[in-house]
């Protein structure tokens, strides 16, 4: 009797054991199969159907208004910039730039990868492209070494040309392409404030519609996040295992489309903040630290526009013109003799540019 009811229970329990798991198995592949809806439904709302094809169209739809951009690797097929890398030494003359600079708008456009995964490496080379950077935001006689005596429409032209170079050869479609482009934008701003106080009208209007053909930082992190989303959505490591990765990949699409879609500090805080389940292994090490780079995103933004307008109102004194500030822009007026500043809503103080008193 007591053999016979071992036996039942036994067989009870393994009906119970065979029924968790072909339920887990149906609730795994009913996950699989909304993970596959979600990543189509993502790919019509990007409007591509692969990382590449995203890259491209971001290019290929690109602003007329904003810099044309161009394959950073000709720098390294300049001869003059080539002999000064092997000689780990930079200073480039004012009119090296202006030759760089006609080199570059007669350089073939940026080609984006036939494949583009994790692997494809960053196609500027920050550390020379940096370098010529830095020679642009100094003087020529701080560059070659010669005596004092500089023109100040030299610094300006050097500036100018560092802006176009910069903003036309950073056209990544990582998120550390856009941290770079970040980089050397800080570097171009801090210049262009010592600038400001120029009284050459020219140059005052073209260093506003000089700044005004960058694209937006936040709008550079937006196409970054999404063309590396479908990178990690077309990982093979889903593919793989679909069912014991159907959650861990459930995981990350929560996570990473919102935020790709609608970047911003209200999504983010709107999404959980917790530390991936324990589940979530690739997704955990795919997903990128976005908090701290949207911040970034939306501090070089604000920087660009208050540098941008603190032209713009510099030159507006010149014509003896009352300048209007854009939306979104406040003008803080001077106190106790101080100078005026300019304020973008929303950004840190941080952001802000006193203007010339």
């Amino acid at each position: 009797m007591f053999h016979k009811s071992w036996v039942r229970n036994s067989v009870a329990f393994a009906a119970v054991l065979i029924l968790i798991a072909i339920s887990t198995l149906f609730y795994l592949n009913a996950v699989s199969v909304a993970n596959h809806r979600r990543i189509e439904d993502y790919r019509q709302q990007v409007g591509a159907n692969s990382a590449a094809e995203l890259w491209a169209k971001s290019i290929e739809q690109r602003d007329p208004r904003l810099f044309g951009l161009h394959d950073a690797g000709f720098l390294s097929s300049v001869q003059y910039i080539q002999d000064q890398v092997e000689e780990d030494a930079f200073s480039i003359t004012t009119t090296q730039l202006q030759e760089l600079l006609s080199i570059l708008r007669n350089s073939q456009g940026v080609q984006v990868p036939e494949i583009v995964d994790l692997s494809t490496p960053v196609l500027v080379n920050f550390s020379l492209l940096r370098s010529v950077i830095v020679e642009c935001c100094q003087s020529q006689e701080e560059s070659t070494g010669t005596e004092a005596g500089t023109a100040t429409k030299e610094q300006q032209e050097r500036w100018l040309i560092g802006v176009e170079l910069a903003e036309s050869l950073t056209a990544g479609g990582f998120i550390i392409d856009e941290l770079i482009r970040f980089a050397l934008l800080k570097t171009l701003l801090e210049r262009g404030l010592s600038l400001i106080e120029s009284d050459d009208l020219v140059f005052l209007e073209n260093s506003a519609a000089t700044l005004s053909r960058i694209s937006s930082p936040e709008d550079g992190i937006a196409r970054a996040l999404q063309i590396e989303t479908l990178v990690v959505m077309e990982l093979e490591e889903w593919q793989a295992s679909p069912f014991t990765s159907s959650l861990d990949l459930r995981w990350y699409l929560d996570q990473q489309i919102p935020l790709s879609l609608d970047p911003t500090t209200e999504t983010l805080q709107a999404l959980s903040v917790e530390e991936p389940p324990v589940y979530a292994l690739l997704s955990s090490v795919v997903l990128p630290q976005i908090d701290s780079i949207i911040e970034k995103s939306n501090q070089m933004s604000a920087r660009l526009l208050a540098v941008r307008c603190a032209f713009e109102a510099t030159a507006a004194r010149l014509r003896g013109v009352e300048w209007t500030p854009p939306t979104g822009v406040e003008l803080i007026p001077s106190a106790a003799g101080g100078a005026a500043r300019i304020h973008v809503s929303g950004s840190s103080v941080a952001t802000d540019v006193d203007l010339p008193k």
